[in-house]
């Protein structure tokens, strides 16, 4: 009776491991996730004025085996299943135009169920043609998805059309050094066609960023700033008219604060209009 006994609890305690199918353990610091493995890769694609966003995303359904709760929010690289991603984009007769390679990001969220959360996995890529093109063509994404240990998991393409957005506003920017690290930003704004539905959300006119060559925003114009909250104009209002904007830039972050060093940036200039913001950008050294 007692070897019964024992057969029946090994028993069930067997067909307890087995009932949660395909998973998988995480253990980082703390905590064990528990993590269905059968993750569904998606590619999105979107427009939004020149850009296009390609969002490589994976949810997966997570169940947090330790007494600690859960908290909803980014979550640490220690419990990505996934390494990074790749995009390549073509044009229709297979060119090259565009290979970019960034890491996972990951974000979690509550379900319904106690214990569990949707973690999604993804990457977001902005991609804007390097030549003005006049005309739509059409595109494929060529997306891949690798596990930590450098296996292949997702290789997928997706075509999409690139629609370059109506010519507005023409930007015309440049940047010159000043004395005392300073640089001294003008830009040119020239009205090109009317649009009836633009208008400024609040007092900001004009904004600038500058980036450095990883893609990190080091400064902004409008950062940590307050503008009145009143709707206004976008300036100029008139077919060929245009207005200047200049703008002293103290050579220091304050997005990143510190003086920035010597290296290549990117400088991009902004009209916040909505529905639709202008913007344009160029490349700089700085000695």
């Amino acid at each position: 009776m007692k070897y019964c006994f024992v057969f029946l609890f090994f028993l069930s305690f067997f067909i307890a491991c087995t009932s949660v199918r395909q998973t998988d353990s995480i253990a980082a610091q703390h905590k064990t996730y528990v993590r269905k493995t059968d993750l569904p890769f998606q590619i999105i694609t979107s427009q939004n004025g020149k850009e296009t966003h390609i969002l490589i995303t994976a949810t997966s359904h997570v169940h947090d085996a330790a007494p600690i709760p859960l908290n909803t929010g980014p979550l640490a690289s220690e419990y990505r299943k996934f390494n990074r991603t790749e995009l390549d984009i073509y044009d229709s007769n297979n060119t090259p135009l565009w290979h970019n390679a960034k890491a996972i990001l990951m974000n979690q969220t509550y379900t319904s169920e106690p214990g569990w959360v949707d973690v999604t996995e993804y990457t977001d890529y902005a991609w804007v043609p390097s030549q003005n093109v006049s005309t739509s063509f059409m595109c494929t994404a060529d997306a891949r998805a690798y596990y930590n240990d450098g296996t292949l998991v997702f290789d997928t393409t997706v075509s999409f059309i690139y629609t370059p957005p109506k010519e507005i506003l023409a930007l015309r920017m440049n940047i010159e050094p000043q004395d005392d690290h300073k640089y001294r930003i003008n830009m040119d704004v020239t009205r090109i066609t009317n649009d009836t539905t633009e208008y400024l959300p609040n007092g900001l006119t004009h904004d600038y960023q500058i980036f450095n060559d990883a893609g990190v925003l080091l400064w902004q114009k409008s950062y940590g700033g307050m503008f009145t909250q009143v709707i206004g104009d976008v300036q100029p209002k008139d077919v060929g008219a245009s207005v200047d904007y200049t703008d002293l830039w103290d050579g220091e972050g304050n997005v990143v604060p510190g003086i920035v060093p010597g290296g290549r940036y990117t400088l991009v200039g902004i009209i916040p209009c909505m529905p639709n913001p202008v913007q344009d950008s160029l490349h700089f050294f700085i000695k």
